[in-house]
């Protein structure tokens, strides 16, 4: 009982050592009831719980014993969701604090880079026919796989009907945004501790969703705020 109370990560494992040979014991002297009441007190140490406490301009991160305190920064909010929602793909922008407004969608491509294509594809062309002309296949050749290049690209950024595609640009910017606060927080983390800002590196990923993938499915985490 008192290596549970204080739970430190050696106390935890102590623990957990003590409740099976009492519970072999117990089962051997015919204990049901004291074997069963142990069982569920190793099941409860047996589960990896962190916990996330914001306190004033500071959160902390507690998880096998080990305790990283951080600034309150936008990073450390993002993490905390991604980590109280486990394998819950949430959306950048929903992360930043809302969806993208209609008038933020600009194009790919802006007219007068479609423009600039066209004319170095029709130079292209002409430079080509010279070459054939010419009998020149190294040219040829550089000029045909040049215009291959920027005739694909202007296929991806134009859809049908020579419609432009567009993007999102504060989905975008959302997106970047939210990657390096997260990316800083965890590395605010590992500064303090090492093995906890591992972990979240491999288990927290980021990019138009973030999601937060717990290494086992005993991990889990819980918050207080104060």
């Amino acid at each position: 009982a008192a290596c549970r109370r204080r739970g430190r990560g050696a106390d935890r494992g102590r623990a957990r050592t003590l409740l099976a040979e009492a519970i072999t014991d117990a089962d051997d002297m015919g204990m049901t009831g004291y074997a069963a009441s142990w069982r569920r007190d190793l099941a409860a140490l047996t589960e990896r719980v962190g916990r996330i406490v914001r306190d004033g301009h500071h959160w902390e991160m507690i998880l096998d014993g080990h305790r990283a305190t951080v600034p309150d920064r936008i990073g450390m909010r993002y993490l905390a969701q991604l980590l109280l929602n486990p394998g819950r793909e949430i959306p950048a922008a929903e992360l930043a604090g809302g969806a993208a407004p209609a008038e933020s969608v600009q194009p790919v491509l802006d007219p007068a880079a479609r423009a600039a294509y066209r004319r170095r594809i029709e130079e292209l062309s002409a430079e080509l026919d010279r070459a054939d002309v010419r009998g020149e296949p190294e040219r040829a050749e550089h000029a045909r796989t040049e215009m291959g290049a920027l005739a694909a690209e202007l296929r991806r950024t134009t859809g049908r009907g020579g419609r432009d595609r567009s993007f999102d640009s504060r989905g975008e910017r959302a997106r970047t945004a939210v990657r390096k606060a997260i990316m800083r927080a965890i590395d605010e983390i590992a500064a303090v501790e090492p093995g906890l800002g591992t972990e979240l590196r491999r288990t927290v990923t980021t990019g138009a969703a973030c999601v937060y993938r717990p290494p086992d499915q005993r991990t889990r985490w819980t918050s207080h705020f104060r």
